[in-house]
């Protein structure tokens, strides 16, 4: 399978309608999957809690803030994730931010072989000294599958686990980032 990453600014995302045509497609598709919590944060309008006011309004993929990380499958967008900087830590890089990958996607471990590691990668570069993934209540499933991958534990049969995850400190107490109890695992740089 060949993944390509693009890495965009929401400078980039403006001056390209092909971009903004194609994450208005993407979370058009994803915020009609409704099985999933998070579908809220793909709707295309301005509510805070959507990717696209994270884009155009609070400004959190800012050429000075962080990016947006694109995964590509055979030239269509098939996952996205993204990045920007803590405001109570200006050390620390928010990954993860409006996580989402098609459904048709989501056994390819886009997130830990290909989107998360670009991230913590572009985080290093850009002198940051720690990054965050951060999990809302109905996530914290999540949060503590890749607590077994990274106590090397089996998660799935026929299925090798990303060596991303290994690298996690799990915090045991839930912090609050933007005013929302979180569950956090902390990669330092």
């Amino acid at each position: 399978m060949d993944v390509e990453i693009k890495i965009v600014s929401r400078e980039q995302i403006e001056n390209s309608e092909h971009l903004v045509d194609e994450l208005k497609s993407f979370c058009k598709t994803a915020s009609n999957d409704m099985r999933e919590p998070a579908h809220v944060n793909m709707y295309w309008d301005n509510k805070p809690n959507t990717l696209y006011s994270q884009l155009f309004h609070q400004h959190k993929y800012d050429e000075d803030t962080g990016r947006l990380f694109l995964a590509y499958i055979d030239n269509q967008l098939a996952g996205i994730s993204g990045a920007y900087t803590y405001a109570d830590e200006s050390n620390t890089l928010i990954c993860g931010s409006r996580t989402w990958t098609m459904k048709e996607h989501r056994t390819k471990y886009l997130h830990g072989n290909h989107l998360f590691p670009a991230q913590f990668e572009w985080a290093k570069h850009n002198g940051y000294e720690k990054a965050y993934l951060t999990f809302n209540s109905y996530n914290q499933w999540l949060f503590e599958f890749l607590q077994r991958i990274s106590d090397g534990k089996a998660t799935a049969f026929g299925l090798s686990n990303s060596d991303t995850y290994k690298q996690l400190q799990f915090l045991p107490e839930t912090k609050i980032i933007n005013y929302t109890e979180q569950h956090v695992a902390v990669k330092y740089l």
